[in-house]
């Protein structure tokens, strides 16, 4: 389990992050500078992408969800 290593969530927010149908592959971190580009080039190639969040520096716990 990693519970210990994410911050507390909601019961929404557990069910979305662990719901099977979106677990595995689906996370793409991207940098800043190029995020319009990728977009883009997702999009083009017919993915609907949208950004969740941004990367921190390493805090407490491993994911943090606000």
């Amino acid at each position: 389990s990693s519970g210990d290593k994410i911050g507390e969530l909601s019961e929404r927010q557990q069910l979305v992050l662990t719901d099977p149908q979106t677990s595995g592959g689906l996370l793409v971190v991207v940098e800043d500078s190029f995020c319009d580009e990728f977009e883009a080039v997702a999009r083009d190639n017919g993915f609907d992408l949208s950004p969740i969040g941004y990367t921190t520096e390493k805090g407490d716990v491993l994911v943090e969800i606000k």
